[in-house]
């Protein structure tokens, strides 16, 4: 596998400072990179412009799963083999990207999800409120999905031409992350976990850790699940 077969994309939506941070750090590793902006109203078009990456922009915002299905449509015209998904926000470290390709290709894998869970020692700095939102979602994506993971909604995940070319994505939200678990049964996708390091900032997270937003995604899930059944009974 090449530098160049992989790629890795950013959606963005007004986290033009934390960007920053997060492209320099990319930036150390030799893969190209493609920033979605997704309608955003602060300084991401200047902080991208800074760098030497790849940007598309949504004239709108239509929500980070739409954003990565336009990352991946690029991806697969330009001819990538493999994409990353990473999230702008400044969570994801660089350094755990080539472990998960290394596990992707030794095992023939279609994807690779990160996992907060896997380690142990990395599993104590996540905060306790997340961590028990967290365990409560992952019960009810299993429910949804009947795929057994350790952690869920974790923006950090490698995925092969295949996946990438073959998912079905209905969401624009981001309910996607429990799609692309859905898909992963339906498509019979072969995937794995590897354990992953994500940095929390209390001011940053504190609203993604409420109760009332672990509410509001689960009601779209079952929306969604009644979406999907729809559009795969007439594409029968």
């Amino acid at each position: 596998m090449s530098d160049a077969q992989v790629l890795i994309i950013i959606p963005a939506y007004n986290e033009g400072f934390a960007l920053e941070t997060t492209l320099e750090d990319l930036l150390k590793t030799p893969f190209p990179i493609l920033v979605i902006d997704d309608g955003s109203t602060d300084n991401t078009l200047q902080v991208t412009q800074s760098k030497p990456v790849n940007y598309l922009a949504h004239s709108v915002n239509l929500g980070q799963g739409a954003a990565l299905k336009t990352g991946m449509a690029w991806a697969l015209k330009s001819g990538y083999k493999y994409v990353v998904h990473f999230d702008a926000d400044g969570q994801h470290r660089s350094a755990d990207i080539q472990t998960m390709l290394e596990k992707m290709i030794k095992a023939s894998l279609d994807i690779v999800l990160g996992s907060r869970f896997l380690d142990q020692q990395l599993a104590r700095e996540i905060p306790l409120q997340r961590k028990w939102l967290l365990k409560v979602a992952l019960l009810v994506d299993r429910l949804f999905s009947g795929v057994k993971l350790t952690d869920v909604h974790n923006g950090f995940r490698v995925l092969n031409h295949r996946a990438m070319s073959e998912m079905v994505l209905l969401s624009n939200g981001m309910a996607h992350a429990s799609e692309i678990v859905w898909e992963i049964k339906r498509l019979s996708l072969k995937y794995a976990e590897a354990p992953v390091k994500i940095r929390y900032f209390e001011q940053r997270h504190k609203k993604s850790q409420s109760l009332y937003s672990g509410f509001v995604i689960f009601l779209q899930l079952l929306k969604l699940k009644k979406k999907r059944k729809l559009h795969f009974r007439f594409e029968m």
